[in-house]
């Protein structure tokens, strides 16, 4: 058998508990491709009539089904560990498909889980299935682009035979490399030989399968195209607040969500104290100003959560609600309106930090004003619905974990009942 890969994708910390789950719950399954992926996605081959036990297994430590469209069968399911702040993302499949919409499907998955071979304790591809599997999926999906899987193609080319379901298979498609001629194109074969293999190959099986390939592809790519569509009706996006005293690390969280998390996610600066060109206006007019500025962004706020995108605060309108000194009726009034004719977010996350921190933060103001804010912040995360308080003090790496897994609940929870586990 040829040597698993360094890097093995079981070394991944939150596989290390979905593996043994799996097997513990009798799932008949293998790894489909074990070369450690750079983007944490995992595919995994399963059998027909275990699907829905793999998820519900899996679904148990915290995986949750993504919704997806046009994919043929596969499933995605996406987990965050807020301990080590890693995501892992499995892939799921019962049926061997190749091309760019599924379209070529192999009859080979039931046998490839009955050749399967464990190694480093987990099951995976008998090499030949593993060969010719991953050979086709560059070839097909990849138009002939073997990119980080040459590697280990070459290795598996070495010990692959040409006799067998796979090559029988090929050698039955009229007008296809034969499988001597593709077992060779991990070597001396350049980008442009491999891309003419490709297309004479998906052109006869295309050829050989007829309109069931022909409907496969035309399902698959509508259903892509309707991604949007669908989106909008299963697979909504959140809105996030973030709240809390000066020098709580708001900003800085917002754009950490935004860089970091796997998602699609939109920052917005939802403040409105310390616009020095709104307090220079006379009267009222400042006042308008920024109610104007909450309803554009309460009316735009819809549009990127039909698209399913996240939506983050960096603070609220909720400000308004923070104890006033003042007993001017107007200022009571401004701060009433401002409250009120915000949109409501999914989450309220309310950062917590004593006062001297947060004056060992940011310089600003003084301990003792900062520790006001502070349980003025408190006091408004018992009264607002969706609240969640997260302890600031902790370390960066801490405080960014903790409010990724309190984004990605919400994102999930957003989800139609029908895209849910």
């Amino acid at each position: 058998m040829v040597a698993a890969p360094t890097g093995d994708v079981a070394a991944k910390r939150t596989l290390e508990r979905a593996f043994p789950a799996l097997q513990a719950a009798g799932v008949r399954w293998c790894l489909l491709r074990d070369e450690a992926p750079t983007a944490g996605e995992v595919d995994l081959l399963v059998h027909p009539l275990d699907r829905s036990l793999a998820v519900a297994t899996l679904s148990r430590l915290g995986f949750a089904l993504v919704p997806s469209w046009g994919r043929g069968d596969h499933m995605f399911l996406r987990a965050y560990d807020p301990a080590h702040d890693e995501w892992c993302v499995l892939d799921l499949v019962s049926e061997l498909a190749f091309g760019q919409h599924q379209e070529l499907a192999a009859p080979f998955a039931l046998l490839c889980l009955h050749r399967r071979q464990l190694h480093s304790g987990w099951p995976r591809l008998h090499d030949d299935d593993a060969f010719w599997c991953l050979l086709l999926h560059c070839l097909l999906d990849k138009q002939g682009q073997l990119g980080r899987h040459q590697q280990r193609l070459s290795a598996l080319a070495r010990e692959c035979v040409t006799q067998g379901p796979w090559p029988d298979l090929l050698r039955s498609l009229r007008g296809a490399p034969s499988p001597e001629e593709l077992s060779t194109l991990t070597g001396r074969w350049e980008d442009v030989q491999r891309k003419a293999a490709a297309h004479r190959l998906h052109r006869a099986w295309m050829r050989a399968q007829g309109p069931r390939a022909l409907r496969r592809r035309a399902t698959n790519g509508l259903l892509l195209h309707c991604t949007k569509i669908l989106t909008a009706t299963h697979r909504r996006g959140v809105t996030v607040a973030l709240l809390g005293p000066d020098g709580a690390g708001k900003s800085s969280l917002a754009e950490h969500l935004v860089v970091n998390l796997p998602l699609p996610v939109r920052q917005v600066y939802a403040g409105h104290y310390g616009r020095r060109s709104a307090r220079r206006l006379p009267g009222g007019t400042a006042t308008l100003l920024r109610i104007g500025s909450q309803v554009l962004t309460s009316t735009m706020t819809p549009w990127h959560t039909v698209r399913g995108r996240i939506t983050v605060f960096d603070r609220y309108a909720y400000d308004a609600l923070l104890p006033c000194t003042s007993r001017s009726p107007k200022t009571k009034a401004r701060r009433w309106l401002l409250a009120r004719t915000a949109a409501r977010p999914d989450l309220v996350v309310v950062l917590d930090a004593p006062g001297p921190l947060l004056y060992s933060r940011c310089g600003e103001h003084s301990p003792d004003a900062l520790e006001k804010q502070r349980q003025g912040y408190l006091s408004l995360a018992g009264r607002l619905p969706h609240a969640q308080v997260v302890d600031a003090s902790e370390s960066v790496d801490e405080v960014r974990a903790n409010v990724t897994q309190l984004v990605w609940r919400a994102y999930c929870s957003g989800w139609s009942s029908s895209c849910r586990i």
